[in-house]
């Protein structure tokens, strides 16, 4: 409606340019893995070898870009969730949060690697559902992180330059727009080098990011707009 009125009062208005689905574009085959996903596997990658609780936390929420592959990818995930959280209710006594935590030592696999003891393993290994998620939501709910009506995207995500990479290795891209002050349409291409660079030890100086048990927030102010937010929900290291 808005260039409708500008092309009456002035003519040929010039098409609005989305400085993030520009960026997104832009930078995308540099996002997705060798399959075509938008995927990072940290966990053969120089992430899983570094001290993560060295890096500076992220405790505000950030907005992120939306992707066609949102709607059909986050439902899945939260159905799986909601099974998990639902198969574990009854026995969520019968276990403790020391019993299991993301190893340490990860390897080339499609989804992280937990260690765990006593009941929870054979618990994880009597159903069909994820162990990734099973594990994941259970232990957020025996630390008393766990939101059932929001979408758990684990327990730790990094920023780096200008991506987000989650527990599950999913890429999500921060806006560009009123959002994280040192990552904008100014410095996006900059940082957009060095996060290539760093992932391949090339340099060091490249700030990372965490962002701690954070949830996936989707937020629609009108019936025009959606937005979606990474909202983590605590700041201190612990597994």
């Amino acid at each position: 409606m808005f260039k409708e009125v500008m092309d009456e009062v002035w003519g040929n208005a010039p098409e609005y340019l989305d400085i993030d689905k520009y960026y997104l574009d832009k930078f995308s085959a540099d996002d997705k893995d060798s399959s075509g996903r938008y995927m990072f596997y940290w966990r053969c990658g120089r992430l899983n070898k570094e001290t993560v609780n060295k890096f500076k936390p992220i405790t505000q929420p950030v907005k992120i870009v939306y992707r066609e592959w949102f709607g059909n990818f986050f439902s899945k995930l939260r159905v799986m969730q909601q099974r998990a959280y639902e198969y574990m209710l009854p026995h969520y006594d019968e276990i403790d949060i020391n019993d299991f935590k993301l190893a340490k030592r990860q390897y080339f696999t499609k989804k992280p690697m937990w260690t765990a003891k006593w009941k929870i393993v054979d618990l994880v290994a009597a159903t069909d559902i994820s162990q990734n998620q099973t594990y994941s939501v259970t232990s957020a709910v025996l630390r008393g992180k766990y939101i059932q009506a929001e979408l758990f995207m684990g327990r730790v995500s990094y920023l780096v330059g200008d991506i987000i990479i989650t527990q599950a290795g999913n890429i999500l891209r921060p806006s560009l727009k009123n959002n994280l002050p040192w990552l904008t349409e100014d410095t996006v291409d900059e940082l957009h080098e060095k996060r290539m660079k760093r992932l391949k030890r090339e340099i060091d100086d490249l700030p990372v990011y965490t962002l701690w048990d954070t949830y996936l927030i989707k937020i629609k102010p009108n019936e025009r707009e959606t937005y979606y937010y990474l909202v983590p929900t605590s700041k201190n290291f612990s597994w």
